[in-house]
């Protein structure tokens, strides 16, 4: 799974990240950006085919490295959405992640936008979403700048189209 990092993105995980040279499906590559709330750091994961946000906070009380809390939170989405382990092994086929520089201004743009909406709720006391399986469903029911679909709804049917 190719995961392209914004600068302070991979700072905060401390990778060292390269020009992306590797041809990899838009469906398993994931863009990361670090933003800040009244709580904390975030880092936002935005799948690059159907816009799915996945947003993981920087700081834990958990050991797990936030490499494990995404592929967690990945299995807690698929599995959400009605399908069974297979898929999710299928999906995550080995769980090994490559890190690369940012390369979509598009999906950077839109990184920001719904940064800023997070932002803003955080901001002006809308519940904020310490669960983050809460918080994947509710931004990702905001309607994606590329497609006339919800992100949840695009990669549920890419995953069916895929996997069924």
């Amino acid at each position: 799974m190719l995961i392209a990092c914004t600068k302070t993105a991979a700072r905060a995980l401390k990778r060292k990240v390269t020009v992306n040279e590797i041809d990899e499906d838009s469906f398993y590559c994931w863009h990361v950006k670090l933003f800040s709330v009244t709580e904390g750091k975030l880092l936002l994961f935005m799948n690059e085919l159907t816009r799915l946000p996945l947003f993981i906070p920087l700081e834990s009380r958990s050991n797990a490295t936030v490499e494990d809390r995404f592929l967690a939170l990945i299995k807690a989405v698929i599995l959400h959405m009605g399908y069974d382990k297979s898929v999710v092994e299928a999906y995550l086929k080995d769980g090994e992640l490559v890190y690369t520089k940012a390369f979509n201004l598009s999906i950077t743009s839109q990184m920001n936008a719904l940064c800023r909406v997070y932002q803003c709720e955080a901001l002006y006391g809308s519940q904020y979403c310490k669960r983050e399986l809460e918080a994947v469903i509710k931004y990702a029911e905001i309607p994606c700048f590329k497609y006339n679909i919800y992100p949840y709804q695009a990669f549920q049917s890419e995953l069916f189209k895929r996997f069924k």
